[in-house]
């Protein structure tokens, strides 16, 4: 009988025992669950995660360079390049080179083109169409957000003849398609001409581009070059992107979307409350 209690105290600790010994491998089990569900997931907090998730590429500062058609600033041999281009035949056209630059206020391009023939360069009037005249074209596209409903297909052209003459237009796919060459860029352009070869400096201001667009909006650029001897155009084989950083608001362009009164509320914010925004240069055109 004197032995009873020494018993049940020793199959106590022995319980005891046991129950901890199963809780702590919970513990582990559970530790270790915990650690191998979590390595599916990278905290951007710190590293490796917080090297991983890099921000957009923003320019935030702006570029000394001189509009003088002879690209002499070291920063252009930062530049990305686009020198594959290719007719519709898909005939290599490697008489061409575009490089590209950003800030925050402009979009910079220096193209260099060996003409191969001597120069055609008869339109000397801005906006008028350089039909026959040897040129380059710039084509710039944004990527819309996908906030924006309506009118997400539209872009600018601009294109420059040997001559510096300027013909710049806004296109509207609306029905078949419309260039409104009324739009300007407010490029600066600068030309350089030898017998026969040609080159063009010019920057783009953002401020000049769309009606409603904010900072980290992507534009998308294509190239085109004309050559008036061969009757031939060109195209880049692929696009260069930049990203604009500065805020654009400029409803006295809204006439562009004319046809489009759907969109107007999202261009002239006062105009979201009414249901059938209207206005004359509308009634001129059957939707």
């Amino acid at each position: 009988m004197k032995q009873l209690p020494l018993i049940l105290l020793c199959v106590i600790s022995l319980t005891l025992i046991l129950c901890f010994t199963l809780i702590g491998k919970e513990k582990i089990q559970y530790a270790i669950a915990q650690t191998f569900y979590h390595k599916n997931y990278i905290s951007v907090q710190s590293s490796p995660g917080k090297e991983l998730r890099q921000e957009q590429f923003k320019p935030d500062d702006l570029l000394d360079i001189t509009i003088d058609g002879k690209m002499n600033e070291d920063i252009w041999k930062k530049s990305q390049i686009a020198n594959r281009f290719f007719t519709e035949g898909r005939t290599p056209d490697d008489e061409v080179v575009v490089n590209l630059l950003s800030d925050k206020e402009y979009i910079y391009l220096f193209w260099e083109i060996d003409n191969g023939s001597s120069l055609n360069a008869n339109i000397m009037k801005n906006d008028s169409a350089l039909y026959g005249d040897d040129y380059i074209q710039i084509n710039l596209k944004p990527v819309i957000p996908d906030s924006i409903e309506y009118a997400r297909e539209y872009s600018f052209s601009i294109a420059v003849n040997p001559e510096g003459t300027v013909w710049d237009a806004y296109y509207d796919p609306y029905h078949t398609g419309y260039f409104f060459t009324n739009w300007n860029s407010n490029s600066i352009v600068k030309t350089i001409k030898n017998n026969n070869s040609y080159m063009i400096e010019m920057a783009i201001p953002y401020a000049g581009l769309d009606i409603y667009s904010d900072p980290g909006w992507i534009w998308n650029l294509t190239f085109n070059r004309a050559k008036a001897a061969i009757n031939s155009i060109s195209s880049s084989m692929t696009g260069l992107s930049v990203v604009q950083n500065v805020k654009v608001r400029n409803p006295r362009m809204v006439g562009y979307y004319w046809p489009r009164e759907d969109f107007w509320p999202d261009i002239i914010p006062s105009l979201k409350n009414i249901e059938k925004p209207s206005s004359e240069a509308a009634k001129l055109v059957t939707p």
